[in-house]
C-alpha cells in the first residue's frame, strides 16, 4: 500500500504550525522527511510526523500544541501578557 506524502505547506497545516517552523526543524535534524526531492523539497507521511513532533521538547514552539490542541488557547493567553 502506498502512503500519501504531503508537501511541507500542507504537512504544517495538517498539524497546526508554520511551515517555517517545520522546516527549521528539518535544518535542525529534529524531525526527517519521508522523501526529499533532487530540487530539495521535502515530503512528509503526516502520521511519522505527528509522532516526531510528539516527541519534541517542549521548548519548541508549537511543538505540545500539535498533539493536544492547546496551541490556540496558548496563543491568545501570550497575546493578552504582551
Amino acid at each position: 500500500m502506498k502512503r500519501r506524502l504531503s508537501s511541507t505547506p500542507e504537512a504544517a497545516a495538517r498539524l497546526s504550525v508554520s511551515p517555517r517552523a517545520l522546516n527549521r526543524w528539518a535544518q535542525e535534524g529534529l524531525v526527517t522527511p519521508a522523501f526529499r526531492s533532487p530540487g530539495g523539497r521535502d515530503y512528509w507521511d503526516v502520521d511519522d510526523l505527528r509522532t516526531q513532533v510528539a516527541a519534541l521538547p517542549a521548548r519548541f514552539s508549537g511543538a505540545a500544541g500539535v498533539h493536544d490542541g492547546g496551541s490556540d488557547r496558548r496563543r491568545a493567553d501570550r497575546r493578552r501578557v504582551r
